[in-house]
């Protein structure tokens, strides 16, 4: 499917949006991957709670041995520490 054809979205998954601030989290029921969709345009704003729940998230599964191996989450936390200096 090329970029120019994408399906609409459901009301659900708009009104999930716009809850967001047009940032939502969804769920493949199939597979229970869970995807992040955000608005395009302008610059994507997360509030500091969202981010500090994700990072949450990734370190208890980083220690549950839950990632792949080679992802190194100190690393990414540095690096994502970094880059929001750098917005600063």
């Amino acid at each position: 499917m090329d970029a120019n054809q994408l399906p609409p979205l459901t009301p659900d998954q708009l009104h999930a949006l716009a809850a967001g601030h047009g940032v939502a989290e969804f769920v493949d029921p199939t597979t229970n991957r869970v995807y992040v969709v955000s608005e395009s345009g302008g610059t994507m704003a997360l509030d500091d709670a969202y981010i500090k729940q994700k990072l949450d998230e990734a370190r208890a599964d980083a220690k549950a041995g839950r990632f792949t191996e080679g992802f190194d989450v100190e690393s990414f936390l540095a690096e994502a520490r970094e880059r929001r200096g750098a917005r600063s």
